[in-house]
C-alpha cells in the first residue's frame, strides 16, 4: 500500500499480470482492469506503445550518478529492456538518491512506467514524477508536490508497469523522475527506464527567453516561452471532421537557484 503526498493511491500488484493498479480497477477475483501478460501488450496496445522514439537522449540529465555518461543505456527500445550488454546507471556511493530529467521531441501521453533496477536491495523504492518542470534539483523537488507517486517493487526481470493516473499526464514535452530510496542497498542501481502511451506531433519550440517573470515582480528571473500548434487530428468532431485550432503560448519559469524558494515555478 502507498500513499501520495496528492491523494491516496491503493495499489496492487496483480499476480501473472504486468501492472500495479489501483485496487478500485481490479477486481480479486477476475483481475478485471489488469493488463493479462499472456499476450503482446504491443499488439494487445493494452498499455500504450513504447514511447522510446520520442525520448530526446541527447538532452536527458541526470543529478547524484557516480557514471552519468551512462544515462542513455538505460533508455532503450521496450524489447530490449532486459539487456545486460551495456553498464547500467548508478547513484553516487552510500547516496541511492537519483533525480532525472526526460525531454520528448514532441508532446506525449504517457500511460505506464516501468523502472528496472539492480539486485542486492539496489533497487529504487519510490518514484515521484512531475510533468513539465525544467531545471529541478534535489531542494525543488522536496518542495513541489508530484504529480504521481508510487511505492515499487524489486522489478529485476522487467515484469512490472506503473499505470499513472492517465488525464494528468496528457501534453508532457518533459518528465521528470525523482528515486529518493533503494531497497537498503548503499547505492541505486537502474538498468531500464521504460515509457508507453501515445506520442503526438505537438512540437514546442522555445521561441524567446525574458529575463523577469510578470509575477515575480520584476526578480530576475529566466522565463522561456513555448509556442504549441495544435494538430487537428487531435480535434475531431465525432463525426470524424478536423476542427481547426489557433496556436497558443505556454509559459515556463526555470528553475534557478540564486532566485528565493517562493518565487520558483510561478509560471507553469
Amino acid at each position: 500500500r502507498t500513499q501520495s503526498r496528492t491523494d491516496i493511491f491503493t495499489t496492487r500488484y496483480c499476480s501473472g499480470t504486468g501492472f500495479v493498479v489501483p485496487i478500485s480497477s481490479c477486481s480479486s477475483d477476475t483481475m478485471e482492469g489488469c493488463c493479462s501478460h499472456d499476450h503482446d501488450c504491443e499488439d494487445e496496445n493494452c498499455g500504450g506503445t513504447s514511447l522510446h522514439g520520442y525520448i530526446d537522449t541527447t538532452k536527458v540529465t541526470v543529478l547524484n550518478a557516480s557514471n552519468p555518461d551512462c544515462l542513455k543505456n538505460i533508455f532503450r527500445p521496450w524489447d530490449q529492456r532486459l539487456a545486460r550488454d551495456v553498464e547500467p546507471l548508478h547513484s553516487d556511493e552510500d547516496d541511492p538518491e537519483l533525480l532525472l530529467s526526460i525531454p520528448f521531441t514532441s508532446d506525449v501521453k504517457i500511460r505506464t512506467i516501468m523502472i528496472i533496477g539492480g539486485p542486492d536491495g539496489s533497487s529504487p523504492s519510490r518514484m515521484s514524477v512531475f510533468t513539465n518542470r525544467e531545471g529541478l534539483d534535489f531542494e525543488s523537488v522536496a518542495d513541489l508536490p508530484p504529480v504521481q507517486e508510487w511505492g515499487l517493487f524489486e522489478n529485476l526481470n522487467g515484469e512490472i508497469e506503473y499505470p499513472t493516473r492517465f488525464t494528468k499526464f496528457q501534453g508532457v514535452a518533459n518528465l521528470t523522475i525523482h528515486l529518493p530510496t533503494s531497497f537498503g542497498g548503499s547505492r541505486s542501481t537502474i538498468w531500464f527506464i521504460g515509457l508507453r502511451g501515445e506520442g503526438t506531433k505537438n512540437v514546442r519550440q522555445p521561441v524567446t527567453t525574458v529575463v523577469g517573470c510578470p509575477t515575480a515582480g520584476g526578480m530576475p528571473y529566466a522565463l522561456k516561452v513555448y509556442e504549441t500548434m495544435p494538430q487537428p487530428q487531435d480535434h475531431k468532431t465525432p463525426a470524424g471532421e478536423n476542427i481547426p485550432q489557433p496556436p497558443h503560448l505556454g509559459y515556463r519559469c526555470s528553475a534557478n537557484t540564486s532566485v528565493p524558494q517562493h518565487l520558483r515555478t510561478v509560471i507553469q
